[in-house]
């Protein structure tokens, strides 16, 4: 009976002791692993000291934020010929009318007649200009403009840090 109750005491204690172990945490490596991409930097909170320490630069940051807020994918027209051709419009907008005649999706016909319609002023955010843009660095990386609201200094690369 002891020996029972003895077993599992200590199987418990290992298993208290394995939530704890040394290194299980990556940001408790430091410098090394921190500055070793902006990622690692970011999830550690360590991007002025490796800004600092020049083994990160401003770049490199810019293009993190912008990739964190628009990944792969979110823009509309980077998403390929499914949705670049599913709509004269959107053939349109995203200067592919000749690949979706060639291909045979869409007509001249069309794309003639979807041209000739008014353009929808306002529908995406980022054609509402600097100050919807420079409003936040998320607006500014989801429209492709933190470098410009940088230049602008409409932004401070101390707000793109925080936002990363």
């Amino acid at each position: 009976l002891k020996i029972a109750t003895i077993c599992v005491l200590l199987c418990l204690l290992s298993m208290v002791s394995a939530r704890r172990l040394v290194g299980r945490n990556k940001c408790t490596y430091g410098p090394a692993h921190w500055c070793a991409s902006v990622r690692n930097a970011a999830k550690c909170k360590a991007i002025p000291y490796c800004l600092r320490v020049k083994k990160l630069t401003r770049e490199s940051v810019i293009i993190y934020v912008s990739l964190k807020y628009r990944p792969l994918g979110a823009r509309k027209c980077s998403q390929g010929p499914a949705y670049w051709c599913a709509a004269a419009r959107n053939a349109i907008i995203c200067n592919m009318t000749s690949y979706c005649i060639y291909t045979h999706k869409l007509t001249a016909s069309q794309i003639k007649k979807e041209s000739k319609k008014p353009a929808l002023v306002g529908v995406s955010k980022c054609s509402r200009g600097p100050a919807h843009w420079c409003s936040s660095v998320k607006n500014a990386a989801t429209c492709h403009t933190l470098p410009l609201c940088l230049k602008m200094k409409k932004l401070s690369f101390r707000q793109v840090v925080t936002a990363a």
